[in-house]
């Protein structure tokens, strides 16, 4: 009995210095990468245009749209947005759909899509840069437009 006691006390009082000093020598943990954060498949939430104000309203004609992005591990993206009010009626431009590779700058936290392919022919060969806003499964593409002061905001959630 006498033994087990002493046992005891030697797990509760040696023990915890064992398990600190195991774990003492390892590097914490590397913090993802935005591009390893970004890897997988988003789904579309809304496109808002965002005013200097601050304001925000629905991007014209597609306050009721569908569609995802994909980005994978080898550096390939593909995108595509519907108009869910569509008709048999409906031109090119309530889908939007493209491919190709995409480069990431980590310090501007910007991604650029570049389109090997695109439903809209006048848009392949295009180089397209998005600032990125990640925060947690919730991504946000915004695209400032050069002759508007105002930004196009593309939110998305992480599919699991």
């Amino acid at each position: 009995m006498k033994i087990a006691h002493v046992i005891i006390a030697v797990v509760v009082l040696i023990g915890p210095g064992l398990w600190v000093r195991s774990s003492a020598g390892k590097p914490p943990a590397r913090a993802a990468s935005l591009r390893e954060q970004m890897i997988g498949t988003w789904k579309l939430q809304s496109r808002t245009v965002k005013k200097p104000d601050g304001s925000m309203t629905p991007l014209p004609g597609w306050d009721n749209a569908a569609g995802y992005v994909t980005y994978d591990r080898n550096g390939f993206m593909s995108l595509q947005f519907m108009q869910l009010n569509r008709t048999k009626e409906s031109s090119a431009n309530s889908y939007v759909a493209y491919f190709g590779p995409y480069t990431l700058n980590e310090n501007t936290k910007t991604v650029t899509h570049h389109h090997s392919g695109d439903l809209n022919a006048g848009g392949v060969g295009a180089n397209q840069p998005r600032e990125v806003v990640l925060e947690g499964d919730k991504l946000s593409l915004n695209i400032r437009m050069a002759d508007s002061p105002n930004v196009n905001v593309n939110s998305f959630v992480r599919m699991k």
